[in-house]
């Protein structure tokens, strides 16, 4: 997929995940929550677009794009912004718990019965926030 007037190509794993992070501490989001969504949705690859016309990194469709603002789904900033600020919604409208917004976030399956979905071991089942500004953000 080629994504034309976009500046994705710029973006290497370490720039996402600090993109990510800072995204994520400016909206009050777990960032691993944040980074394990990224990996899940697309690996990582800021021009992922699924069969069903989800795109980059946090995998938004069409609709939801246009319902957060998002203007280019390929731009890694316009991307993580939209889909935290979205995972965000959902995570409030489910008092907090992120099975239940996870698997209202469209494409992440949830295989068990207590509605954990699969992410990878390890990554944290809570909604915290750090504390931390995001210097640099600018940059992106």
């Amino acid at each position: 997929v080629q994504a034309s007037g976009t500046c994705a190509n710029r973006f290497d794993r370490e720039s996402i995940r600090d993109l990510a992070g800072c995204v994520a501490r400016r909206h009050q989001v777990d960032e691993d929550l944040v980074l394990e969504v990224i990996e899940y949705e697309s690996s990582f690859n800021p021009l992922a677009v699924s069969p069903k016309g989800a795109k980059g990194l946090m995998q938004l469709m069409p609709a939801t794009a246009a319902y957060l603002g998002v203007t280019d789904p390929f731009d890694p900033l316009q991307n993580v912004d939209g889909g935290v600020r979205y995972l965000k919604e959902l995570l409030e409208r489910h008092d907090g718990k992120v099975g239940p917004a996870l698997a209202a976030y469209p494409g992440i399956k949830v295989p068990n019965a207590e509605g954990v979905p699969a992410l990878s071991p390890g990554v944290a089942i809570s909604v915290g926030w750090k504390t931390e500004d995001c210097r640099g953000l600018d940059a992106f």
